[in-house]
């Protein structure tokens, strides 16, 4: 659990707090939860073929995508569609984080390049891989064609397939960056670890998939969305980064942001992080991360985040973007509370 505190009263200050004195109780909301049937066959597939994620993951997620009115769901999505639209977005989580535990776990570069390919529709897809792997590709493509399945329907997928598709490729470079961070980690810094891995926080594949399953809006104004979700995506992204950096310590994963604000700050070198992590000593970094502060500038970084990302929600009339906004205050508190778990 977090251990810092800000100072001065904040939002911030009041979901610390309340993560703090709820975390029992969401937390047995959330392994009481049961995960969506059409989730269940690829879950098995994937937990086949992979090292599986622990099953908190999926019901903490599932427990924030499934509600439309205080998750990050935009308010275009009809009642009838919100709990499709929260299933969607679970598999193609599911989808990232196939590419993702390829990029950071088995360093096997010729099933990422592959990977890294979906969507494809090219009928010799994944042949070139070994009978090892090539159901791993073949599970990622059917997550992806389950989804294209139901978004073509649909009355926005022709106008949007194109964004889709790049927005897909985004997430892919985001593990694409974790994969070339950890071979070259003297390129680590705070900079390129927000712009690029944010991706991988898929708040832009959600987005897309509440907006192929909108009702009519002004479509004028899927810029201005889009300029917030970007700012949302990072506000997700810095959550994610304190829930889980103690994890990625042991596991010696540079992917971290809190590592690469601890370079950028100056609190330590590329050189000596990596000794650290190579030789197992995570006193030693602990203690760097604890008294460097970073878990607190992060989390003002956030609320900054978070007030540009209302004053541009404010210029949007057709979607309520204000309360999409502040949906990741839930979200904020569900990271918070996971900590250790995921």
């Amino acid at each position: 659990m977090l251990s810092t505190a800000l100072k001065e009263p904040t939002l911030v200050s009041s979901i610390l707090r309340d993560a703090k004195t709820k975390r029992r109780s969401i937390l047995e909301q959330v392994s009481s939860a049961p995960l969506p049937e059409s989730f269940h066959s690829f879950m098995l597939e994937y937990e086949k073929h992979f090292e599986p994620r622990d099953r908190f993951l999926w019901k903490w997620l599932w427990t924030l995508l499934k509600n439309g009115d205080d998750g990050f769901m935009l308010s275009s999505v009809p009642p009838q569609r919100v709990h499709l639209c929260g299933e969607i977005k679970l598999l193609l989580t599911l989808a990232v984080t196939i590419v993702d535990d390829t990029a950071d776990n088995s360093k096997d570069e010729k099933l990422l390049e592959t990977l890294l390919q979906t969507p494809s529709h090219d009928a010799n897809y994944g042949r070139q891989l070994d009978a090892r792997n090539y159901p791993k590709a073949a599970l990622l493509q059917s997550i992806l064609d389950y989804a294209e399945n139901i978004f073509k329907p649909m009355p926005y997928w022709k106008m949007y397939a194109n964004i889709y598709e790049f927005d897909v490729k985004q997430v892919w470079n985001a593990c694409h960056y974790a994969f070339v961070l950890n071979q070259t980690p003297s390129i680590l810094n705070y900079s390129e670890a927000m712009r690029f891995s944010a991706f991988n926080m898929m708040v832009f594949l959600y987005m897309d998939t509440d907006i192929l399953l909108s009702e009519p809006f002004d479509e004028r104004e899927i810029g201005a969305i889009r300029e917030i979700v970007l700012l949302t995506q990072e506000m997700a992204r810095i959550g994610n980064w304190i829930s889980t950096w103690e994890r990625e310590v042991n596991e010696s994963d540079l992917s971290s942001g809190v590592f690469a604000k601890i370079v950028t700050d100056g609190h330590l070198t590329v050189d000596k992080l990596e000794g650290l992590l190579k030789n197992s000593d995570t006193s030693t970094l602990l203690m760097v991360i604890k008294e460097s502060l970073i878990e607190n500038k992060l989390l003002v970084e956030w609320e900054e985040l978070r007030e540009r990302a209302l004053e541009l929600a404010k210029n949007v009339k057709s979607v309520d973007m204000v309360r999409y906004v502040k949906g990741f205050d839930r979200v904020l508190l569900y990271h918070l509370i996971s900590t250790g778990y995921k």
